[in-house]
């Protein structure tokens, strides 16, 4: 067994043990050890690439890959591969065919619904290093309309700008600022937003099956740290979004400071703004967190978002809330 994967390897804090049993109460034990285990692999088909699913399944099966199809989106797959063959470092990820994306992943790109008149829209993913998310809704919008695709930080331009260019995508103008300053620089480019993605950087509880360091650097500190930038992106995303369109607030963390928190804040601040009911068919969900630590967040958080914890599909770990602005 991988030692990234041994249970025994990792210090889990006792604060984040209490927490996670005050939230999921007998479901504590399948949590943790689906978050310590080894992941499934997922990998996504890019059809903008790929000639056709049946020709790329045909080409796994001759590999001596076992591939199991994700309920809820139809180019996802989880997949079994010998013993240290990486999907990526073969011709067909090379050529930007598939791409190695959690499942999980999926989720947010698949609730902005842009795959109906996308050559209408103009689309920003405000965090978008290093591309998962933004190829996904690429490719849903069969490379037509416009993707603005923005990171902070200079180093995960780079990243981004490769598997872009990998994955044959060419709708998409890439753009290096902090996102608290972005509508400054949408209203620049004479650009009004129909559907924004914040995919806001978070405290990664949802991610320690791939990472079980996250756990070395998690507090409830760095929490409240990342709750109040998300509650600044968000808000900034409220303010870009046009009449009638779609933000989608995702994380890949599980706390409910920067998940039910934010947005319940954000929906007190924002009268035009409106949370939508979410779902997706086949996806394992939980519903939001209604009150944590003695602070009450907004009742309609209870069965209009989707905490997705890993041990619900096997997964990684998300949550998921789609807001409108009122026409």
């Amino acid at each position: 067994m991988d030692k990234k994967s041994m249970p025994n390897k990792v210090p889990i804090p006792k604060l984040f043990r209490h927490r996670f049993k005050l939230m999921l109460g007998r479901e504590y034990k399948r949590f943790l050890e689906y978050s310590l285990k080894k992941p499934k692999r997922g990998i996504r088909i890019n059809t903008l690439k790929a000639p056709s699913v049946s020709w790329l399944l045909s080409r796994f099966k001759t590999y001596g890959w076992e591939v199991e199809q994700v309920p809820w989106y139809e180019y996802g797959y989880w997949i079994t591969t010998p013993e240290d063959v990486k999907p990526g470092n073969t011709l067909e990820g090379f050529l930007g065919m598939i791409y190695g994306q959690d499942p999980s992943s999926m989720i947010p790109p698949l609730l902005l619904d842009v795959e109906e008149s996308p050559e209408d829209l103009v689309v920003i993913d405000m965090c978008a290093s290093p591309g998962s998310k933004t190829s996904m809704i690429a490719q849903l919008m069969g490379n037509m309309g416009i993707i603005i695709a923005n990171d902070l930080k200079q180093a995960r331009i780079k990243p981004l700008t490769n598997n872009l260019r990998k994955l044959g995508v060419v709708n998409t103008i890439i753009t290096n600022y902090d996102g608290l300053h972005l509508p400054r620089v949408i209203r620049r480019m004479d650009l009004t937003a129909d559907r924004i993605l914040v995919d806001a950087p978070c405290s990664s509880e949802g991610t320690i099956r791939y990472n079980w360091r996250v756990l070395s650097s998690w507090s409830v500190e760095a929490i409240h740290r990342f709750a109040s930038l998300q509650k600044r992106l968000l808000s900034k995303a409220v303010e870009m979004i046009k009449p009638g369109g779609v933000v989608v607030y995702s994380t890949c963390t599980l706390a409910p400071e920067e998940n039910e928190g934010v947005v319940s804040w954000v929906l007190d601040k924002y009268s035009d703004v409106y949370l939508e009911k979410v779902r997706l068919p086949g996806l394992r969900y939980h519903p939001g967190i209604v009150e944590w630590d003695g602070v009450k967040y907004r009742e309609e958080l209870y069965d209009h978002v989707l905490r997705v914890y890993p041990h619900d599909n096997d997964s990684e770990g998300f949550f998921i809330a789609r807001l409108r602005k009122e026409e």
